[in-house]
């Protein structure tokens, strides 16, 4: 008996809403970011993971390095090496043993307890080969070693990374881009900023003399690098080797290390220079800051006068930390000296709100006089790893510090984070990314995605709307946030909410991803035609819509022919105008 029309209507109505229902459970997904644990992989400068709830981001108390503590002592002595954080993991990376030539390929890493105690160091997969005065980072879940020098003093262009693992374990160490000049770059400083690395000063070319050349590469979301590119060069006076290198407000900044030259290798220099840091753009003009001139006090702690307290190969001993730039011990030349020697002072540069390094002072002084060594931040605490001493024997001491705060109510006025590289699983149709934060100073939150191949889009402007629109297909979310205040204020990032859901269909003709065709798809199609942009895979699949049906290959379809040229370009322009539809 046929059925009534009204039955078949309902069948189908039924039939919608259970596929809609369906689509939701199936694809409409989130991805929530609120413990600790889930913060700890990110990248923090003048931020530290704190106990609110599950675990919240928050801005730094002012502080600086108090009395040093003996901690889990290096299985053997090493000097020149490297050292890196992430998350609740420490590495030290390479260095060398004595006046012997045979670099180490060491990597040990350990682990840091919940009441910030280290255990013991455990080794993890070798570098390939051995390396010392080269630099090292880990960020969004890989750790990175640029240049050195190889064994028998060979400086190296070459760039390693290797997956970290859960447990703190290495995969296996991968050749990154490796750096421009061909004949490598030691004594280097190497810092990261929005997704970007900064290879700053060094030696290069196998010669004992600073440079003012500063290379930077993308970190892609695969964790491989792109390519090397020289970003703005410091000024001429300011080339050195040897340096720190710190990211805090915003700026890059550049402090002491040795005076260019052979002839001068034991001068340091105590100027400070620093450049914005401008997402996706190179840094912006080069300005001097304030010396390393500190005071000189009497016995009862009365200033009587000041001096200059530069310092040389600091680069790996120097950290960001409760709002100061920290340099730990290194060569130091007092006056009337000839040579300079291994230090026991540690350096404190107060950072201005306004981005500025303001005086300079000491904290509590290392526990013996040592130059060459390591250092990490991580949250209240400041770890110094291995290093030569005075006597010129290399140590296998690491020491803790944990920060003192200066003043109780005293907050700092910039902190930033960026978060672990989020991997979706799958390619996704990604909506938006909401957040909630907590506190009087102001947060705001950058987003970019990637897809499969690892290529990040543009990061977004800052904003201070809790939900961030994106609207663009991929796989992987990283975000960013900035915190600003007013010296008391303070703020917290509680929780991050990505929000993602199927893969949308292909509109032909759509390449900027807003589900429209329309002139701006015409513009970027122009743009890809006269190789100003490369596509990425999604926005070639999309704007490769000629020749049209029928009329030539398109890996297996009916349409299209593997490229983005002119005959695309006039088809998304008819389309864009209303002249026809762009279907496959």
């Amino acid at each position: 008996m046929p059925r009534s029309l009204s039955s078949i209507l309902t069948s189908i109505f039924i039939g919608i809403f259970a596929f809609a229902i369906c689509a939701e459970q199936s694809f409409s997904e989130t991805k929530i970011l609120t413990s600790a644990d889930d913060f700890l992989p990110g990248y923090f400068v003048n931020t530290l993971v704190s106990s609110e709830g599950d675990g919240a981001v928050t801005m730094a108390p002012v502080a600086v390095p108090g009395a040093w503590q003996a901690s889990s002592a290096l299985p053997n002595p090493v000097s020149y090496h490297a050292a890196a954080l992430y998350g609740r993991y420490i590495y030290v990376i390479g260095g060398r043993q004595g006046p012997s030539s045979s670099f180490l390929p060491d990597v040990l890493y350990t682990n840091i307890g919940p009441d910030g105690t280290l255990g013991s160091w455990k080794a993890t997969t070798p570098l390939p080969e051995g390396r010392a005065f080269h630099s090292a980072i880990a960020y969004g879940g890989y750790l990175y070693v640029v240049g050195g020098d190889r064994p028998g003093f060979e400086v190296t262009p070459e760039v390693f990374y290797a997956r970290i693992g859960s447990d703190g374990q290495l995969g296996p160490w991968q050749k990154a881009n490796p750096l421009p000049d061909q004949d490598g770059r030691d004594l280097a400083a190497l810092v990261a900023a929005y997704g970007r690395l900064y290879l700053v000063t060094g030696a290069p070319n196998g010669v004992f003399s600073g440079t003012s050349t500063v290379f930077s590469a993308d970190i892609m979301a695969n964790g491989s690098l792109g390519k090397w590119e020289q970003d703005r060069s410091l000024p001429d006076e300011a080339a050195r080797l040897g340096a720190s290198a710190f990211y805090s407000n915003g700026r890059l900044f550049v402090v002491g290390g040795n005076a260019p030259g052979f002839e001068m290798a034991d001068v340091p220099l105590n100027s400070a220079w620093a450049a914005d840091v401008r997402p996706g753009d190179k840094l912006g003009m080069w300005v001097s800051t304030n010396e390393i001139v500190v005071p000189v006090r009497d016995a009862q702690g009365n200033v009587t006068g000041s001096r200059t307290e530069a310092r040389l190969y600091a680069s790996n001993s120097s950290v960001v930390a409760g709002g100061h730039l920290v340099l730990v011990c290194g060569h130091a030349k007092a006056e009337g000296d000839d040579q300079a020697a291994a230090s026991q002072t540690v350096l404190v540069g107060r950072l201005l709100p306004n981005g500025d390094v303001g005086s300079w002072d000491y904290a509590a002084p290392y526990p013996l006089k040592i130059s060459r060594t390591a250092a990490v931040a991580i949250g209240n605490k400041v770890v110094v790893i291995g290093g030569r001493d005075a006597g010129g024997d290399d140590r296998s001491d690491v020491y803790v510090s944990e920060l003192t705060s200066l003043l109780p109510e005293s907050i700092v006025s910039w902190g930033g984070y960026e978060s672990p590289i989020v991997d979706l699983g799958q390619t996704a149709r990604i909506t938006s990314l909401r957040w909630e934060a907590t506190g009087s100073a102001a947060v705001k939150m950058r987003v970019r995605v990637a897809d499969e191949t690892g290529v990040w889009s543009k990061w977004t402007e800052p904003s201070d709307q809790r939900e961030i629109p994106i609207g663009a297909t991929g796989r992987y979310v990283q975000f960013a946030a900035e915190f600003t205040g007013d010296g008391r204020s303070t703020a917290s990032l509680t929780s991050v909410q990505i929000n993602y859901g199927a893969e949308a269909p292909v509109v032909y003709g759509d390449i900027n991803g807003d589900g429209r065709v329309t002139m701006q798809d015409a513009l970027e199609a122009i743009q890809i035609t006269a190789r100003l942009k490369k596509p990425t895979p999604t926005q070639l699949n999309a704007g490769d819509v000629a020749p049209k049906p029928g009329r030539g290959p398109r890996l297996g379809q009916a349409f299209g022919d593997g490229a983005i040229n002119i005959l695309d370009v006039s088809r998304i322009l008819r389309a864009a105008l209303g002249l026809e539809k762009v279907l496959p």
